[in-house]
Order: C-alpha cells, then structure tokens, then sequence
C-alpha cells in the first residue's frame, strides 16, 4: 500500500515539476555562464511566475547583481531571412562586399520589455567607410524610424578600401538565431560578439547587447565615474543631456551631455572604438563577461567602429569621421576670470591694483535680478570690455539659445518679434494643441513653446533646425557685438532643459500626462533617470 502512494505521489509531484520546466529545444542552452547572462527584466527584478510569462529562464545567481531572470539566444531571436549562403560548416559566412544588406525575421516570440509587439521584419546593414573605420546599422525594415539628422553629425567619410584591418561574419542558417562578429584581422581577436542574444526591437525600446574583447573599457559621457576605466559590475547607467551638475556624488547621473562613445583596450594592447549615432534616452550596461548593453527609448541602431591599433590611432580615426574640434585661439591659453555683468569693471580694477595680468575675462549674466541681463548691461559692458581690451586681454560673453518674451528693453522685444515673424522658435507638437496637461503660459502665438528663466521671465527658445534659424540667430549676434565687442561666447543652457518654473507648484515644461515622452513604457536607469519636474525633454 505503501509503494502505491508512493508511486502515486511521484507521478503527480513529477508531472507539476514538469509543467515548470522551461521548454528546450535543440538551440536553446539553459545553463548560460552567469557573466553571460542577458537581463530579461531591465527595468528591475521579477519573480519566477514572470519571469516564465515572458518566456524567460529563472535561475538564481551566486553573485549579486547578476540577473536571476534572464534571456537565452534562442528564446527571443531573429534570424537570418536572406537568400541560400553557402555557409561553412559552422553555419558562418564572410561579407566580403563593401556593402551589404541583411534581412531578418522575428521567430514567434512572447518576449516584451514595454508590452509593446516585436518589430518583425530587421535589416542589419555592414558598410566599409575605409581601411580602419566601418559602421554598421540596425532598423526597421518595414517602417521609417526617427534618425539623426544628417545636418546634426556630419560624418567625413574617408572612403579607401585597398586594405581592410577587420572582417565580418555572421550567422546565414535560417534555423538558427542571427548573431555576427566583427573581427580584426591581424591577430583575429573578436571585437563585436552578439552571440549571447538579446536583441530586442520594439516601437519604444532597443537593445544591442555584444561580448567586448576586454574588460579594459574607458569613455561614454556625461556620467560621473569613480575611475576613468570602468567597472564591469552589472551597473546602468542613463546617457541623455538632464542639466546636472556633474560634481554630484549621488549615484551615476546623467549630466549636461551626451555622448555615447566607447574605447575598448585588447588584451594584447590593441585599441579601437565604438559610436552609437543615436539621440533618444539612452543607457548602457556593463557586465563581468565581459560585455555591454545599450538601450535607447526609439529610433535606429547605427554604430561606427575604428580600429585603430593605439587609443590615439582610434581618436584620431574617429574625429575624422565625425569632425575635429577647432584649434583654440592663443590668447585663449592664459589666465582666466569669471564675472556677473555687473561685476566686470569692478573685477577689472581688483587684477589692476594687484598687478596681475588678465588675459581672458568671462561675463554671465544674472537673470536672478532682470535688469542685469547681459543684453541689459550692454552699454557698460562695452565699457568694461574696451578697457580690457587695451590692457591686452579678451572677453567672452555667456549667451542663452533662447531669448526673452517679455523684455524691458526695446531691442529685445523687437528681435523677438522678428523671430516670432519668421517662425524659428520651438513649438509645442500639433497633437498637444488642444491638451489640458499644458500650463496656459507655454502656449505662445503660433503654438509657440514658451519656457521661464531663472528670472522667471518667459522666454522663446530658438529651433535651430530651421534653415533661417541660423541666419536670425547670426543677425541678432552681430546686432548685439556691435554695442559689446566681445571676442568670443559660450552658450549655455544648450541643453533640452527648462531651468525652472514660474512657480513652486507649477510645472511649466511638462509634456502631457499621456504622452510616451513624459511617460515612457521604460526608463532608463529608473529612478535615476529624470524626465519631469523642473526638466523638459524637448
């Protein structure tokens, strides 16, 4: 009677384990080493039940930070959608084009990051620019998607191809999930690895994820690091321009800028360097394998690869393609000081009667108080800075990207109603027109986007990618030098930032409660990342 419960219990205990037991098939590895693994839940830790809902293996680590949830190649994958390739034997081909453009497709999949279906139709794209740079891209085959503009980042393609320093390879059997490597060819040492999977491709949510060559990794700004090589320990970090100051010590913001760039040092002393030609919210990933994951909030994957051989060969190679930074003027190489615009001809006198040379002065303004504005101040700044200017030194005058609604001064306003006229401000997307969510302040004539000062002045801010931008922005420029000759400016607040609101309780720049911009279905690096309050993601 015994052994008949027993055996009883065994089939019923034995079927309710089967049931959990993550279904495999004959490319699917569950047993990935934990450096290896692909987080299947971003956005934070799952339980077991979900984790399986969405298709992935659960497995608790032995390290922490490690995923517990997490994807495997073959559970969300695309493949190779292409025509017959005659393959090696390890289901590999070489391009060996210049040129070349792969299709893919989505195999049945539950997997979702935002809830949002799974782009099905990909084309990956592998370009030779030249002997050591190449660049490669992923998109939507189908649909177009937001991109760079080309008039943003101008790259200089040098374009010689008698020699190639790299190769590529990649996965041409339509049963297996797509990976490729990117290759340099002098010591056959991997550089791009995509073979751990986990690339998704989703309406609001990307991710690339490859093996790097080494864990020696250095770059990818504006963050703040504990040490200029970086720390493989699982840790995101948001890459999108927020307006912070990156002296904070709390946790690994995103700053002023953005600049998604990477150098990889081999192990053999080799260098080269990885760009991803995207704006969207960002973040990266770094992982003890060791490898790297990006993510962005939309648009495509384009990324660009130099080879170098030195980290200087990598910096050079890629200035080159994305362009030099201007060679600074002499004079900008001596002894610098920093002044309000009020405050200028008072520093000038402290540096005289304590016989200390000034060869470059900078002037903010403090728009705290209206009436010391710099285009306020003009007429005593030209005093100021012509004195300095006979003593030897150089001025340079802090200017915003955008200019007041409501000045005091005559010049102001009419500039403004220029700009207003020739339609260069930033508006307020058409679908928002009729939103309640949007502070009755912010709406200016022409669906204009009005924002507040530090003063709380309101203010216009100017769209640079309108064509006559630039030429109302270069008028007002040199209507302004002719009454303050300064030598150069600096442009600050560039950032898609609004520094404040009128008031404590009211939210000026906010985009409507239901909009995917102010509330993503994923936020990087959440909650670090910030897109609310007093910032404005324009």
């Amino acid at each position: 009677m015994n052994l008949f419960l027993g055996l009883v219990c065994m089939l019923i205990f034995g079927a309710a384990f089967a049931e959990n037991v993550e279904p495999s098939n004959g490319t699917d590895n569950l047993l990935i080493p934990e450096t290896d693994r692909v987080d299947c839940s971003p956005q934070g830790e799952i339980g077991e039940p979900e984790c399986r809902r969405l298709g992935c293996v659960h497995r608790i680590p032995s390290t922490t930070g490690t995923p517990a949830c997490y994807l495997t190649p073959a559970r969300h994958r695309y493949a190779y959608a292409g025509p017959s390739v005659k393959a090696s034997s390890t289901a590999w081909s070489t391009v060996n084009e210049n040129k070349l453009e792969i299709p893919l497709t989505l195999l049945k999949t539950s997997y979702s990051v935002t809830g949002e279906a799974a782009v099905k139709e990909l084309t990956v794209e592998f370009e030779r620019y030249s002997t050591r740079v190449m660049a490669f891209r992923i998109q939507d085959a189908d649909h177009k998607r937001y991109e760079v503009p080309s008039s943003v980042v101008k790259l200089a393609i040098p374009r010689r191809l008698n020699k190639h320093f790299y190769r590529v390879e990649y996965v041409s059997d339509p049963g297996l999930p797509f990976a490729f490597k990117i290759i340099r060819q002098s010591t056959n040492t991997t550089l791009i690895d995509t073979t751990l999977g986990g690339m998704v491709f989703e309406e609001n949510f990307v991710q690339f994820v490859t093996k790097l060559a080494s864990s020696n990794v250095y770059g990818f700004g504006d963050n703040r690091h504990g040490s200029f090589r970086h720390k493989m320990d699982w840790t995101s970090t948001p890459i999108f321009s927020r307006k912070t100051d990156p002296t904070v010590r709390e946790h690994p913001r995103n700053h002023a800028g953005a600049h998604p760039f990477v150098m990889v040092v081999e192990n053999d002393g080799n260098a080269h360097g990885i760009f991803l030609l995207n704006s969207n919210a960002m973040e990266y990933k770094l992982q003890p394998s060791p490898a790297l994951t990006l993510r962005s909030l939309g648009g495509v994957l384009e990324f660009l690869v130099c080879f170098g051989v030195t980290p200087n060969d990598v910096i050079i190679e890629y200035t080159q393609t994305i362009g030099r930074p201007e060679i600074p003027p002499y004079w900008s190489l001596g002894l610098h000081e920093s002044t309000l615009a009020r405050d200028a001809e008072q520093t000038l006198d402290a540096h005289r009667k304590a016989a200390i040379p000034l060869d470059v002065l900078h002037v903010r303004s403090q728009e705290h108080d209206g009436e010391w504005d710099v285009t306020v101040m003009r007429y005593a700044l030209a005093k100021a800075i012509k004195s300095l200017h006979l003593a030897g030194g150089h001025a340079m005058v802090s200017l915003k990207p955008y200019i007041r609604v409501d000045a005091d001064d005559e010049i102001v306003r009419s500039v403004y109603q220029d700009g207003l006229w020739k339609d260069i401000f930033v508006k307020w997307p058409a679908v928002y027109g009729n939103s309640t969510d949007i502070v009755p302040d912010t709406l200016g004539p022409s669906s204009t986007l009005f924002g507040y000062d530090s003063s709380k002045r309101l203010v216009a801010f100017v769209d640079f990618f309108q064509p006559i931008a630039g030429e109302w922005w270069e008028a007002w420029l040199n209507q302004l030098r002719k009454q303050i000759p300064w030598d150069g400016f600096v442009l600050e607040d560039n950032e898609p930032a609004a520094l404040t609101s009128k008031s404590e309780t009211t939210v000026g720049l906010v985009c409507p409660k239901n909009s995917t911009l102010e509330s993503p279905k994923y936020s990087p690096s959440k909650p670090l990342f910030v897109f609310q309050h007093e910032f404005f993601d324009i």
